[in-house]
């Protein structure tokens, strides 16, 4: 796990924080500014997860005095909300340039649309379909507003109506598996996408030889076709038999093969190829 912080006091606080867990080994804490990193770079290039906590609003903090919660009102409350939004915005999408990464939880402090349901949909939506959002916390019952976007319910909103903290939890997930980005990537893969690439291969595999059976079959009944209907034409007795025989056949196969495709492509929904299966 790498550890961000561009302020230098509250860095030096997490790396105590982190030596009293028990965690300096699995924890390497950073004074760095998060927007300054390149993404291409080692070690940051092979990142699978991000949790991006940016500087937000604090408006959902228990106890802040009402003064504080006005400071965003009126015009000049307005503009600050709208420089954090442009942060906010720059930090997710800084995020999810990272070539690697699989899924990126996006979280604030905050109560306002502006830093929350905004920021995300102006992310998501420059990603054309290659992040997506995952629905957090299935049982909570308050969710984003969905009156600002389509999908906005996956994400997840706390109020001090809920007798906690304020804030506001939006997860976004990669959509096409890495194993299918580079040569190479599963190995830097996490387990379930491991699997997941896995089991599509082997599906993949299933469907060639699907297609070299069919291939085989559709020769060999053409060819029985074509004996049956010369047969016909000398006049044998049993030849309207058989052509009807290889017509049902050829039927009968033919839905077999529709079955087996279809089962095919169900598989590879479940298994999340919702880009590959589109074309089946």
């Amino acid at each position: 796990v790498i550890a961000l912080d561009v302020d230098k006091r509250r860095c030096e606080l997490l790396k105590k924080t982190v030596s009293i867990m028990g965690a300096s080994e699995k924890v390497t804490v950073m004074n760095k500014d998060f927007l300054k990193l390149d993404p291409t770079q080692a070690p940051y290039c092979n990142v699978q997860g991000i949790m991006l906590d940016p500087s937000c609003s604090g408006s959902g903090i228990r106890g802040r005095s009402g003064s504080e919660q006005q400071d965003f009102e009126g015009d000049d409350g307005r503009q600050r909300l709208q420089n954090l939004c442009a942060f906010q915005t720059k930090a997710l999408s800084h995020a999810l340039r990272f070539p690697r990464v699989e899924r990126i939880v996006y979280s604030t402090c905050s109560v306002h649309r502006e830093e929350n349901e905004d920021v995300v949909q102006a992310c998501l939506g420059a990603t054309d379909g290659l992040f997506s959002l995952e629905r957090c916390l299935p049982n909570w019952l308050r969710r984003g507003q969905v009156d600002t976007f389509y999908g906005a319910e996956s994400c997840v909103r706390v109020t001090q109506e809920d007798r906690c903290m304020g804030f506001f939890v939006a997860c976004l997930v990669r959509t096409e598996p890495l194993a299918l980005a580079a040569p190479g990537a599963l190995r830097r893969m996490s387990a379930p996408s491991q699997r997941r690439a896995a089991h599509d291969a082997s599906l993949e595999e299933a469907e060639d030889e699907e297609e070299e059976k069919e291939e085989g079959e559709e020769e060999e009944e053409e060819a029985v076709a074509n004996n049956a209907g010369g047969g016909a034409r000398r006049g044998g007795r049993g030849s309207p038999s058989r052509i009807g025989s290889s017509k049902e056949g050829l039927v009968g196969r033919a839905r077999l093969r529709s079955t087996l495709r279809t089962g095919l492509m169900v598989q590879r929904l479940l298994s999340g190829r919702f880009g590959r299966a589109c074309f089946y």
